[in-house]
């Protein structure tokens, strides 16, 4: 199974921004992005949420894959 991959756009606590919030959304649709946050870690901005974020989505999908094993055994148990 792929990685789960979240574009992270560091320095947020900056007012230049290069990039639409739309063009933003389009790239993470386009490549199967789970999502995009801004943070800022000079200023400790979103940094500990965007790592719970994307920790939770590998761990939900490990949980899902163990599932999913555990229910392939058991078909093949009962065949």
């Amino acid at each position: 199974s792929k990685c789960p991959c979240l574009l992270i756009g560091n320095k947020c606590d900056l007012n230049d921004r290069c990039l639409e919030q739309s063009e933003i959304e389009d790239f993470c649709r386009a490549n199967n992005f789970y999502g995009y946050m801004e943070i800022s870690v000079k200023r400790n901005i979103m940094v500990e949420e965007t790592i719970d974020y994307i920790t939770d989505i590998i761990m939900k999908r490990k949980e899902n894959d163990l599932k999913a094993k555990k229910y392939e055994l058991y078909l093949k148990n009962n065949e």
